[in-house]
């Protein structure tokens, strides 16, 4: 639900940007694009709160005295959503510098 809601969220910023250039669309975009690559790290390393986690293997352990879901795997998903994260920083900082 939370990854369609941010998928939602960048299609918004996308279009809106493309309609109207501006550099808050374009820092919005780079942001939320920053944001969900840091929670796949997190989910990967640490693992997330049960309620967000996307887990392939059942388990909690605490961590700093919060409990979290066990570190998911890294996979090819991951890796690709990634990537798609890392171009979407990219496309808006060279649109940034274009519209200017």
């Amino acid at each position: 639900m939370l990854a369609f809601a941010a998928g939602s969220l960048q299609l918004g910023l996308g279009i809106a940007a493309s309609a109207r250039p501006s550099r808050r669309l374009f820092a919005g975009a780079v942001v939320l694009s920053l944001v969900l690559a840091q929670l796949y790290v997190l989910n990967v390393t640490v693992g997330l709160p049960p309620l967000i986690a996307h887990a392939h293997q059942s388990g909690t352990h605490s961590v700093l005295g919060v409990t979290v879901s066990l570190p998911n795997r890294i996979d090819g998903q991951g890796i690709a959503a990634l990537a798609a994260e890392a171009i979407a920083v990219i496309s808006a900082v060279v649109a940034d510098r274009r519209s200017r």
